[in-house]
């Protein structure tokens, strides 16, 4: 009994989409060191803070740890962070994919932040502005 129900929880996660794939990618058109100076735009444009910028050694991967900020006593709070993720796929296509800050299962949806709705919209809009 308890090992069916483990079973039936780890399907549930699975199928949630908690585990990351392939559907969370966007491909561009657009090498890879276009896309990281557009990434970091998109991500200030949102009146997002950028915490973190670092690219692997390779310089296939370049990662932006990002948050909100909030005053608490006049001291700036970071808050909801999330964390932007681009590859080099080839030399004229790079993929970009969005994390979404974890939240307790008892966060209700409408007050979880959804940073993949804010971004790749962004993302599109600058590099229309570009063409």
């Amino acid at each position: 009994m308890l090992y069916c129900l483990v079973l039936i929880i780890m399907g549930g996660c699975a199928g949630s989409g908690m585990a990351g794939s392939s559907y969370d990618w966007h491909e561009y058109k657009q090498s890879y060191s276009t896309m990281q100076s557009v990434v970091q735009k998109a991500v200030k444009e949102r009146a997002l803070k950028i915490n973190t910028v670092r690219e692997t050694e390779a310089g296939q991967e370049f990662h932006v740890i990002f948050s909100q900020n909030t005053t608490i006593d006049n001291q700036d709070v970071q808050k909801e962070q999330g964390e932007m993720i681009l590859q080099k796929v080839t030399e004229g296509t790079s993929r970009v994919r969005i994390e979404n800050p974890e939240y307790h299962f008892s966060i209700p949806d409408h007050e979880r932040v959804d940073y993949r709705r804010i971004l790749f919209p962004q993302i599109d809009k600058l590099l229309k502005q570009k063409n």
